[in-house]
């Protein structure tokens, strides 16, 4: 059955779902975070303390309620796909701009003069807190993965060394170990920068068959590779330069039903450089691509000969890493490489060859996690995941003082009530929660070691201050029931 509000009645279950959402999360904030506990029907609770994760888990049997809730959990989204961390911040700061900014609304403030303004000083902020910024060093990364390891000392000693080691454009996986102790591991493998198509195939494949393909054209295509795995108590990666996209539904509704466990993935990039890529997936997992045009390997009649091989498989947004076990790429392969960048015409034809001999051989570093139970395990690698995208935009873009000082300080510098008081939310929120009442600056921050990457701060003012604009520029909602 349909139904629409207007006005006043739409905005205040609008605002109800911005508020259920950013209440769950904001205990998570800062050094004195909180966990949150969630059931999941026919599961264990789980415990969790990331922002991102909790706000997916929460609902509401209202849709217009509920449209408030996915509208808002956008924001911890877009602040987790843009630089992996910042979820918690972006919600709380778009919920005190949707209560702030709905409350000026009801006084006959104009909701698009609102928005401009609001996306004009969040700008002007942004550009204050860049000139903060500043290099990122060995000590202060470990500074970072401390805090976005929930203040775990000896985790975030534990990340700054892997991504130190890493480097900046390292693969590091985070895994589930088999000990109690989380420890590294050095492994042979390779990091496609392709992620995940759908939020619903798992994010770790272990003792996974690979199936490099051209095209597959329909679903039919996969049954007998799929049926390969499962023969063979395996998962399955199927890695495709392109797909027909009437086949994700049929292999999703497989995996989701728990008749087989694997996961779909683009190879990167377009002509060339996709061929590339393509070549190097082969030589790095042992797989043989599948041509139209090729007989030697008919998708009807797969064998474990045809197929690559993976001890594990990392999913995430953006990237994938395959663990190869005892796998390495030929030398043979190499050399052609290194011949191929001597005979290059231009610097930049080289440096292409040159990452790509540096992923073939740089291998990953493998974070196992450990713990005494599943959900102990789950809590932790939550945390680890957040700390290694934390010191991963650090040392990018280096890093400003941490605790949202900075969002205060700025926020104060404004003459616009909704950004003055709005921007200042995070900090009290943060201290809050860590039992604190006297205020601390910038320079506490500093003299302190803590930091905040200044991606992750610029990322999750951008996020927050985009769905709030959305949200108060709404007038009605419609919900289409059944």
């Amino acid at each position: 059955m349909e139904t629409v509000l207007h006005g006043k009645d739409a905005r205040k279950k609008l605002l109800a779902g911005v508020n259920k959402v950013a209440n769950t999360v904001k205990g998570t904030l800062g050094p004195g975070a909180k966990t949150v506990i969630i059931q999941r029907e026919g599961a264990y609770p789980t415990i969790l303390n990331d922002g991102v994760s909790v706000a997916k888990a929460v609902t509401d049997p209202d849709p217009h309620v509920q449209m408030g809730i996915d509208l808002i959990k956008q924001v911890a989204s877009q602040a987790q796909d843009k630089s992996g961390d910042g979820t918690t911040t972006a919600t709380v700061l778009a919920q005190s701009l949707c209560n702030i900014g709905f409350a000026m609304i009801e006084d006959g403030v104009d909701p698009v003069e609102i928005k401009a303004t609001l996306e004009a000083e969040a700008e002007t902020i942004i550009r204050k807190i860049k000139t903060d910024a500043f290099p990122c060093d060995e000590d202060r990364l470990e500074a970072v993965a401390t805090i976005a390891a929930n203040n775990d000392a000896k985790l975030g000693a534990l990340i700054a060394e892997v991504m130190i080691e890493s480097g900046e454009d390292g693969a590091v996986s985070v895994e589930t170990g088999s000990g109690f102790d989380t420890t590294i591991e050095n492994v042979n493998g390779f990091e496609i920068h392709s992620g995940a198509l759908s939020p619903h195939f798992p994010k770790e494949l272990n003792d996974a068959l690979i199936l490099l393909v051209e095209y597959i054209d329909n679903f039919d295509n996969l049954i007998p590779a799929l049926e390969l795995a499962i023969k063979e108590g395996r998962s399955l990666l199927i890695i495709a330069e392109d797909y027909n996209q009437r086949i994700l539904p049929n292999l999703l509704i497989n995996v989701m039903q728990g008749k087989v466990n694997a996961a779909l993935i683009k190879v990167p990039e377009m002509g060339k450089a996709r061929l590339d890529w393509s070549w190097d997936i082969r030589e790095a997992t042992g797989s043989m691509i599948h041509s139209a045009n090729d007989d030697t390997f008919s998708l009807k009649k797969p064998t474990l000969r045809h197929m690559g091989s993976a001890t594990s498989v990392v999913i995430g947004r953006d990237t994938t890493i395959i663990s190869t076990g005892k796998h390495k790429v030929a030398e043979m392969y190499i050399d052609r490489l290194f011949e191929a960048k001597d005979k290059a015409e231009t610097d930049w034809e080289q440096q292409i060859i040159t990452r790509r001999i540096a992923r073939l051989q740089s291998g990953i570093a493998s974070i196992k996690v450990g713990g005494h139970t599943e959900v102990e395990i789950l809590e932790t690698k939550e945390r680890v995941d957040d700390a290694v995208n934390a010191v991963k935009a650090g040392m990018k873009n280096g890093v400003v003082a941490g605790g949202a000082t900075l969002l205060t300080r700025y926020a104060r510098e404004s003459k616009y009530d909704l950004v003055n008081t709005a921007f200042q939310i995070p900090q009290q929120i943060i201290m809050m929660n860590a039992g604190i009442d006297k205020e601390f600056s910038a320079d506490d921050m500093l003299s302190n070691d803590v930091y905040d990457p200044l991606d992750v701060v610029v990322n999750s003012i951008r996020s927050a201050v985009s769905v709030a604009s959305l949200v108060l520029c709404s007038d009605a909602t419609v919900s289409l029931g059944h």
